[in-house]
């Protein structure tokens, strides 16, 4: 539809920065569906996957350049109203520790495979709002996070308290998902900001530290001994992830150039129950090793590295930080419906925020 509507879509595609970068992503997919027996092939899925990654992301860059300001600050307008919608809902699962929207939605059908979190960490029960998993909630807030962080800096939103409220409120509900590697992904993508940091601002942040120590010292104390010993809390720990990445080994041994096939790990080993050490696969790498062998490997690298080098070549190296930060926490933990192929796009927005920035052209929202 959309290449219908706009029939010169596809005469852009030599402008698209990352469009080598998304032709080997779709020969590597390409290769495990038919390089694989029938048994494991499935075309469907193959198209489904480039569709939501390479045809996706085209799609959004097109927009952005054929109609950045409508685009830009459509975006950032929904981008506002859904953090703040989902950060507040996330405080009453928190407080309540109940999820009654996402109840009904599992027992009325609409959600299928998804169950409520009821264990606690760090104090607080895991939150995971409208989504199937915490990690999920965790995800996709840092991409809201990042998003929002960087549009405040470069003023494309107002520099007013209640854009402040919903910024912190995105971050604090990646906090309230417990998952360590999301939490690791906020401070890492929080670097986004000290890039030129200025003396007012770090006065404002050395007076903060001590009310944070002295409200959530022993909340930040759990979190940093949870990272330095795994071994403090439920779920996997360094072990549990060694086991799993040399079972993943072997099923890549099996195949090593295009592996065995398009969610072979997921679907033919964890949901079969074929190896319980293998949990959920708590690693994109995992996942990518066993589906499709060394050509998933490489395509998957590039979907960080070549965001990067676009960042730097654009002397937006503090766009970097999201980069690191979102491989950081796909490959500690597995984050179910969050596309790593949007990486690439979000990059893509952050340095076209940082680079109409420089040149003084600031729209508001």
């Amino acid at each position: 539809i959309f290449f219908i509507k706009y029939k010169n879509a596809a005469g852009l595609i030599k402008k698209f920065p990352f469009r080598y970068m998304f032709l080997v992503f779709i020969f590597s997919l390409t290769l495990t569906n038919f390089g694989v027996s029938h048994q494991y092939r499935h075309t469907p899925t193959l198209v489904f996957n480039i569709c939501q990654s390479a045809i996706y992301a085209y799609c959004i860059w097109f927009l952005l350049k054929k109609y950045p300001h409508q685009t830009l600050t459509s975006l950032l307008k929904i981008s506002l109203w859904f953090g703040l919608l989902i950060s507040l809902y996330v405080l009453y699962e928190t407080v309540t520790k109940t999820n009654p929207l996402l109840r009904f939605l599992v027992e009325s059908g609409y959600y299928i495979q998804s169950a409520f979190i009821t264990e606690i960490r760090f104090g607080f029960k895991r939150a995971q709002a409208i989504f199937s998993m915490h990690t999920t909630l965790g995800g996709v807030m840092l991409f809201v996070y990042a998003l929002l962080l960087v549009a405040y800096k470069t003023k494309f939103i107002h520099q007013n308290r209640r854009n402040v409220l919903i910024i912190f409120l995105c971050a604090l509900s990646v906090f309230l998902t417990g998952a360590r590697s999301c939490i690791i992904a906020v401070f890492v993508s929080s670097l986004m900001w000290l890039s030129h940091i200025k003396g007012k601002q770090i006065f404002i942040l050395c007076m903060m530290l001590p009310v944070l120590s002295l409200f959530a010292g022993d909340y930040l104390q759990q979190i940093i001994d949870s990272i330095s010993n795994t071994e403090t809390v439920n779920g996997s720990n360094s072990d549990m992830r060694l086991t799993q990445l040399l079972i993943s080994w072997s099923y890549l041994m099996h195949s090593p150039i295009w592996g065995n096939g398009i969610g072979f790990l997921y679907n033919d080993v964890v949901l079969m129950n074929l190896d319980p050490d293998l949990y959920g696969a708590e690693s994109l790498w995992f996942g990518v090793m066993a589906d499709q062998g060394c050509v998933g490997i490489v395509a998957y690298a590039l979907l960080f590295i070549s965001p990067m080098i676009y960042s730097w070549k654009r002397n937006n190296k503090s766009a970097a930080f999201f980069v690191l930060a979102t491989f950081i926490m796909f490959s500690l933990s597995s984050i179910p419906g969050v596309n790593p192929a949007m990486i690439p796009i979000f990059t893509i927005i952050i340095n076209m925020m940082m680079d109409k920035s420089k040149e003084a052209k600031i729209l508001k929202v």
